[in-house]
């Protein structure tokens, strides 16, 4: 078969090759004005391959070339943080789809990079906590879009694909965070999100060199992570290696969620991360058995302190109002709002 002979089911089996299904491609990716019909016109297959590569970011060349495999386009190599036993390769169509995402993100920003230099976390979290009773998700990415870093949640992946916690990366001069976990709670986005910037303020992240972070953990051996994690402690926290426990053996959430608030007022840190930071030390001294209970009660303390939280949106709702959707085409804005989750701009 050659280029000239392919129809539009040809590019579909092709790119359900490398995890992209037909369902996902026709509900996501192409524009809404596609239909069924479309796809049996032999007129359009060069355009909607374009579309496909666009914001798939594979390479069009490879897509239309049937002799060949669908390749991600190589327009940077990532720098992947990984836990034990897994393969870069199924990192790579999260990364891609992230990558197209943040990029039109960082290209509509409305606001001017002004940089982080001179930006200690000791005056990073002052400025916060001049309008915020402590460091919360929406005190951290009001500071974000301020200083013209965009904060964004995606995970809209095909199903069974690998995900990722977080990534940032610059495009041009700017520096884009990316949170892919679906984890509801603030409080948990919150500390990917500290932790990516710390990345950026440590210098860990390369023009042309997104870094990923597979999953975000306390214990780490990479030094880069440790780093990280610790201007995320003491943004959140107060002070690098600060930590709050309670000895006895099995609290309840609401018993969790009080001792938080207790902690939290006096600290003036979140009550949510006073709590998941209980949780977190508890189960890593834990022995397996007792991690799940743990987790447990700090999930209910969680919903009793984040009461119908919705972290993603709230962070993606920030888009609505800080990117100019003017320099988009009209396909590319309905494409982040469909891929983004938001509501209409109008």
């Amino acid at each position: 078969m050659t280029q000239a002979q392919l129809k539009m089911a040809d590019l579909y089996d092709r790119l359900a090759g490398i995890g992209f299904p037909k369902k996902f491609v026709r509900q996501r990716i192409l524009p809404d004005w596609w239909t069924e019909e479309t796809d049996q016109d032999p007129n359009v297959v060069l355009e909607g391959a374009m579309y496909m590569a666009d914001r798939l970011n594979v390479s069009i060349r490879s897509l239309l070339d049937p002799s060949t495999r669908v390749v991600f386009s190589p327009l940077y190599q990532p720098k992947f943080k990984l836990k034990n036993g897994v393969e870069l390769e199924r990192l790579m169509l999260p990364c891609a789809l992230s990558g197209r995402v943040a990029e039109l993100v960082a290209y509509s920003c409305n606001h001017p990079y002004l940089g982080l230099e001179g930006w200690t976390i000791d005056r990073i979290r002052t400025q916060i906590m001049a309008s915020r009773d402590s460091v919360d998700l929406v005190g951290f990415v009001d500071f974000c879009w301020t200083v013209g870093i965009p904060v964004v949640h995606f995970s809209a992946f095909p199903s069974r694909v690998h995900k990722f916690d977080g990534m940032v990366s610059y495009f041009g001069d700017r520096p884009v965070i990316l949170l892919s976990s679906n984890h509801k709670s603030p409080a948990r986005l919150l500390f990917i999100a500290a932790h990516e910037l710390g990345h950026l303020i440590k210098g860990h992240v390369a023009i042309d060199e997104p870094l990923i972070d597979e999953r975000v953990e306390l214990v780490t051996d990479d030094d880069d992570e440790t780093e990280a994690n610790q201007v995320a402690q003491e943004l959140l926290l107060g002070r690098s290696g600060m930590s709050y426990d309670i000895w006895e053996r099995f609290l309840t959430g609401e018993q969790l969620a009080k001792k938080s608030r207790q902690w939290a007022k006096r600290d003036r840190v979140d009550p949510a991360v006073v709590a998941l930071n209980v949780t977190w030390n508890r189960a890593q001294r834990a022995c397996s058995k007792d991690k799940n209970i743990i987790w447990g009660v700090g999930t209910k303390a969680l919903k009793s302190l984040e009461p119908n939280a919705n972290a993603p949106k709230l962070i993606n709702h920030y888009l609505l109002a800080h990117l100019d959707w003017d320099k988009l085409r009209d396909d590319n804005t309905d494409y982040l709002m469909t891929m983004l989750g938001l509501d209409s701009i109008g």
